[in-house]
């Protein structure tokens, strides 16, 4: 049982290291992912634009637009130009912005709050930052900000102002959005060129297949400010860096800088980052266990990615919820392990097989003892609700208020069987067969060693694409939101189609031209039905009409600038970014506190009594309740109502008449006084006391 074999690099057998390809190579991959890049840009700016005539809203039908969390990330953004705008200084404002984030009464009140720990907003902190600078710059050297463009538009509703151009926040905001889209397009170039030993028409493959699938890919185009617009697009560049590490034999600082600067660049932006490095990390793990990547090695790589997350933890003032995640704890684990690695070899009383799985064993269980430790010794519960909703999963009777806000709605639920249109492109069925071939390349010598393809040592970097893959797919058909992580994958599945290490033992000689061939017929097979999907996206109009919420936010615009509003998570995002007074909920979910908060109010939604639903709302120093008529009655599958979670708990008050359809007639309550109804809406005033 000697140590992991030290593996020669892909790089070396072909010439040599990493990245020493000539230039006129690299320069032609570089190009090619720049075009692949601006074009994806356009793209989405062309989708976005048609899907809410984007161009002819005013800001605040551009902001209603983003529901629900995209609201309340981009309120934040607002809130630190506002706080540059009421400050001659740079510095001055750079600091009462930062300060407002640190200490936040307006998005919990009345409680205080550090928002940069509890929440992902460095991307509007430095969007912020970047548009002020461009504002400042522009004045000294030109006597002008950045420039914009404003023009009247004639509707239906009169005529209306509005602008676009840098020189406008929300656009200058959604405009970075689609650039860093670019980004990703040319990480997914570059990442299936170097994946398929830098074959120029793999890049071109993986993007001609994205265009193929695209709104299965992605869907930024209808949710600019979700975190997952800001971190995804430097995923790519993570499994690039990683790679290089896996197949390269360079011990320096280059290779294990380039892990540390693109998990730091992944994981700030997004809380839910750290669960794909998890499954990296188990997948790097498991490859060093069957010996195809050594101690050292693997060592760099864990390093790295453990250092950015504890970049990330320290930039978010400490965040508990990074702290204490499984990617850290098995981090920890996996390094304090490897120096001791020799003891397990040393024991000849067991096999290979025996000492992978005791090996295995003992570092997963190390994992969630080390966790479960800090836990408890922290005192978090922050996400308790992410192991219940995995639960939820295999026990449907699991009846929790928590989980079934998630997994009623579509996007937490299973991969669903429309998904797997994606054959229809011939994307699945192909990335189906090369993940076969991979397997029968890598790992079937490892399993059945009679069966060993070649003499060769497996390469590392080909097991951990497949190993992902899996991964990926296991993630995307628990919780749908995560499809993007597996479609990324097929890409680079589908990419090394022109590469000789996927068909080695396959063929006994294979020319360049026959893969060339393969890729084309590919290609082409999934045209019929890619520009397709890609004139229906093309085609796709829309027009954003949001009239009552409008209406609700003039509302609350007109209401004391120390009113606080209660309702529906969704609705109270929209009155702190548009209206700019405080809510007592919010949809950042990520806390036991808020959950314990919307678990008190959502009791307006369900059969309890007024002074039931006034009590909580009382003791958060609640000014308005907002009633969202669409969350109230039956309008939804049983179990996915608000108020069936609320019977199951509360039998005693099922009896009760729904609290929110009251309102829907003259009703009057002592505790409560209807202030506000245009049908949609209502907004009940909360009585400090009981009226007579």
């Amino acid at each position: 049982h000697g140590k992991a074999a030290v593996r020669p690099p892909a790089d070396e057998a072909r010439g040599g290291p990493a990245w020493r390809s000539s230039l006129v190579g690299v320069g032609l991959a570089l190009l090619l992912a720049t075009i692949a890049g601006s074009i994806h840009k356009s793209y989405v700016e062309t989708l976005f634009e048609n899907e809410r005539y984007y161009s002819a809203l005013t800001d605040t039908e551009r902001e209603l637009a983003f529901r629900s969390e995209q609201a309340l990330y981009y309120s934040y953004y607002k809130d630190m130009l506002t706080a540059f705008r009421t400050h001659p200084s740079f510095i001055g404002g750079f600091a009462a912005g930062m300060s407002n984030l640190l200490y936040n009464n307006v998005t919990e009140h009345p409680a205080s709050i550090n928002v940069l720990q509890r929440f992902n907003i460095y991307p509007e902190v430095i969007l912020a930052v970047v548009h002020e600078l461009g504002n400042r710059v522009g004045e000294a050297l030109f006597g002008h900000g950045l420039p914009k463009t404003c023009y009247d538009v004639t509707t239906q509703d009169g005529v209306l102002h509005t602008c676009q151009g840098p020189g406008d926040p929300l656009d200058f905001y959604v405009r970075t959005v689609f650039l860093l889209q670019g980004v990703l397009s040319a990480g997914i170039f570059l990442l299936c060129w170097y994946a398929a030993d830098e074959s120029l028409i793999a890049g071109i493959i993986a993007i001609i297949t994205l265009y193929f699938n695209f709104t299965e890919f992605t869907r930024v185009m209808w949710t600019p400010p979700l975190r997952e617009s800001f971190a995804f697009p430097f995923l790519p560049f993570q499994l690039l860096a990683v790679l290089w590490n896996l197949r390269s034999d360079r011990t320096g600082w280059l290779p294990w800088l380039a892990v540390y600067t693109s998990t730091v660049l992944f994981a700030l932006p997004w809380q839910f980052a750290q669960f794909a490095l998890f499954t990296q990390a188990t997948a790097l793990f498991g490859l060093h266990l069957l010996d195809l990547i050594d101690g050292p090695r693997l060592r760099r790589i864990f390093t790295a990615v453990l250092l950015g997350l504890l970049t990330v933890w320290l930039l978010q003032v400490g965040s508990l919820f990074l702290l204490l995640s499984f990617i850290v704890a098995f981090d920890l684990v996996v390094l304090i392990y490897l120096p001791f690695e020799e003891l397990s070899h040393t024991i000849d009383m067991y096999s290979a097989w025996s000492r992978r799985i005791i090996v295995g064993g003992l570092v997963s269980l190390s994992t969630i003892g080390l966790k479960a430790l800090w836990a408890v010794a922290l005192n978090m519960k922050d996400d308790t609700h992410i192991i219940d909703i995995l639960r939820s999963k295999w026990d449907r009777s699991l009846q929790d208020f928590h989980v079934q806000l998630y997994v009623c709605a579509p996007e937490f639920d299973f991969l669903s069987a429309e998904y797997y249109t994606l054959s229809v492109t011939g994307l699945l069925p192909v990335a189906a067969g090369i993940a076969v071939l991979l397997f029968r390349r890598v790992f079937l010598g490892i399993l059945v060693p009679p069966l060993k393809v070649d003499e060769s040592q497996p390469r590392a970097d080909l097991g951990y694409i497949l190993v992902q893959a899996v991964w990926f797919f296991v993630m995307a058909a628990l919780i749908m939101r995560l499809k993007m992580f597996f479609v990324l994958m097929l890409f680079v599945l589908v990419a090394l189609i022109p590469s000789n290490q996927l068909w080695t033992g396959l063929f006994k000689k294979i020319r360049p031209s026959q893969l060339y061939i393969y890729a084309a017929v590919f290609l082409l097979v999934g045209s019929f039905a890619g520009r397709a999907n890609i004139m229906e996206q093309l085609t796709r109009n829309g027009e954003f009409q949001n009239f009552p919420l409008l209406q609700l936010i003039e509302f609350a615009r007109g209401q004391p600038a120390a009113a606080s509003f209660a309702g529906s998570m969704p609705i109270t995002a929209a009155i702190k970014c548009s209206a700019a007074r405080p809510i007592v909920n919010h949809p950042h979910y990520e806390d036991v506190g808020i959950r314990d908060r919307t678990y008190n109010i959502y009791k307006s939604m369900g059969h309890f009594p007024d002074d039931v639903v006034w009590e909580h709302l009382h003791e958060l120093n609640t000014t308005y309740l907002i009633i969202d008529q669409s969350w109230c009655g039956h309008t939804r599958e049983y179990g996915c109502n608000v108020r069936d979670v609320y019977d199951v708990h509360y039998p005693e008050y099922v009896r009760e008449e729904e609290f929110c359809l009251k309102w829907s007639r003259d009703y009057h309550s002592k505790y409560f006084t209807k202030v506000f109804d245009n049908g949609d809406f209502k907004v009940l005033r909360v009585e400090t006391s009981p009226q007579p």
